[in-house]
């Protein structure tokens, strides 16, 4: 499958996927290459209305098609945008007191627009600003734009019943089902086989057979803060005997007979690999049958190629962070901790359940 986004990793973005930069998120995307130094940050820039075009720091309005370059210290997006243009349809639907809200990136960072395609915690009410803005820069490493709009980007899908509904005319030829999908967080556009996250606003098209929802999910939006466990208002479908319950945020296990590390310890009596089976009974797996195959009994969250030094604990984190089980036992910081500083590896597979 495809991300309609650019990778951290990509350098430029196919804008014919989607060009329409009315949108504040496929205008962020255009900024790969946006120089660091840059005092203007780009999340502002896209914010303002601007897409980069190059080269240096220029940018282009996609409303009334003003170019700015030469950016400097002390101006902000909103205002420079406003004084170039006033007549701006754009600029003028701003109201003027968020003129001098500016986010500036860290002159020796490498900015990624990826990156500021996050989730921002949706239950403010819970949550501080400073706890929002410390999540932000566990994840990034930036100071939050408080001019950015709230999220989850898209409110009225957080349910999962309402995300489940928006397949109706999902293509029969697609393999993944819309419960995998709504599950994963994600809603059906109604064109092709793209679909978005309800949290992160995150594209994902061209599904492939082998392709499981919460893989790609996590691989392509990495810092969506609801791949990441946190609690950003969803809704998951309850159980019932036409759906199991959401995976992430479940009070119950998925599988309530290796709920006690004794079962779970007795299902590696064949185990033969270099992972310690006592770590990983600790770390809530128990073994499939299936060569090195291990699934958490509360997760449902299935890892196998391990290596001898893997830690069972760090792996649960890196592939499944909502897991309330690795929640519970071991803590919020320090899955934190593994997501920022651990990447996923490209030779492990993961799989959830359907």
């Amino acid at each position: 499958m495809t991300c309609n986004c650019p990778k951290v990793s990509d350098g430029a973005y196919d804008m014919e996927l989607d060009n329409d930069y009315s949108d504040e998120y496929i205008r962020l995307a255009s900024f790969t290459n946006f120089p660091s130094t840059c005092p203007i940050s780009a999340p502002a820039l896209a914010r303002a209305g601007f897409y980069y075009i190059g080269p240096e720091d220029r940018v282009e309005c996609f409303s009334c098609k003003a170019i700015v370059e030469g950016w400097q210290h002390g101006e902000t997006a909103i205002g420079k945008h406003r004084k170039i243009n006033p007549n701006c349809k754009f600029i003028n639907s701003f109201n003027s007191s968020s003129e001098n809200i500016q986010t500036h990136a860290p002159a020796s960072q490498n900015s990624s627009p990826l990156l500021a395609n996050n989730c921002a915690t949706f239950d403010h009410g819970h949550k501080s600003h400073s706890d929002i803005q410390s999540d932000f820069l566990l994840r990034t490493g930036r100071i939050v734009d408080e001019s950015e709009p709230k999220f989850p980007r898209y409110i009225d899908m957080c349910s999962e019943e309402a995300r489940l509904k928006t397949f109706k005319n999902w293509p029969s030829y697609v393999r993944l089902t819309p419960k995998e999908l709504a599950n994963a967080g994600l809603f059906y556009t109604g064109l092709n086989d793209m679909v978005k996250c309800f949290c992160c606003g995150g594209k994902l098209m061209n599904w492939e057979p082998s392709d499981v929802a919460w893989t790609e999910h996590r691989k392509h939006f990495p810092d969506c803060l609801f791949v990441l466990g946190r609690d950003v208002g969803n809704v998951a479908l309850e159980s019932s005997g036409l759906f199991s319950s959401s995976r992430r945020g479940s009070e119950v296990p998925e599988n309530p007979a290796m709920s006690q590390i004794k079962a779970r310890l007795e299902s590696f009596a064949n185990w033969t690999y270099a992972v310690n089976k006592e770590m990983l009974a600790k770390a809530g797996f128990y073994s499939t049958g299936e060569r090195d195959s291990v699934r958490c009994f509360y997760c449902s969250g299935e890892i196998r190629d391990w290596k001898g030094k893997d830690d069972p604990w760090e792996i649960h984190a890196r592939w499944y962070p909502g897991c309330k089980f690795l929640v519970d036992e071991r803590g919020q910081h320090f899955i934190n901790n593994v997501q920022l500083t651990r990447p996923l590896p490209s030779k492990m597979v993961s799989s959830v359940s359907s």
